[in-house]
């Protein structure tokens, strides 16, 4: 009996929009969640302010609260995700990601337009020249902004021996 040749491996890209996929959902979810569970939105400060435990080389938003929702800290790379409301049209919160990506260092790897149970959504997805840095956004639009979802990678270099 021939042993069954292994599976060829996933390639990136395609890891990548599983990825990206999975985030608009939990994104889709959170809108869900966050339209009966959030005033509208009034008075948003003039500048974004970092969260602790956030990277600072993630834009954010002008007015942007984030809040982290996760951070893994792992001996090759540490991992996280945010989340936040901006009270902006989904085209001005993706156009400013699409300007603010490559200023923070970034190169865009994707721009994907989706829609899950009747509502659209966008992701982008960035990373670093050496790919020591990646990062996926998600925009949501709701009826009280638009809700972005951050999930990032920061690789570490091996250690010296």
């Amino acid at each position: 009996m021939n042993p069954v040749p292994p599976a060829p491996a996933p390639r990136r890209a395609a890891l990548w929009l599983l990825a990206a996929a999975t985030v608009l959902i939990v994104t889709v979810v959170l809108v869900r969640l966050t339209q009966t569970a959030r005033p509208a939105f009034q008075n948003t400060p003039p500048k974004a302010a970092h969260t602790p435990g956030v990277p600072s080389w993630i834009p954010l938003y002008p007015g942007a609260a984030p809040t982290l929702d996760v951070s893994n800290d792992f001996p090759t790379r540490s991992t996280g995700s945010l989340h936040y409301l901006a009270a902006a049209p989904a085209a001005t919160v993706a156009a400013f990601y699409l300007d603010a990506l490559p200023k923070a260092g970034l190169r865009l790897t994707g721009d994907v337009n989706g829609q899950v149970n009747d509502t659209p959504g966008r992701i982008l997805t960035a990373e670093s020249p050496g790919s020591a840095r990646s990062l996926t956004v998600t925009l949501a639009p709701g009826p009280n902004g638009v809700l972005v979802n951050i999930s990032f990678i920061v690789r570490k270099q091996p250690a010296s021996a």
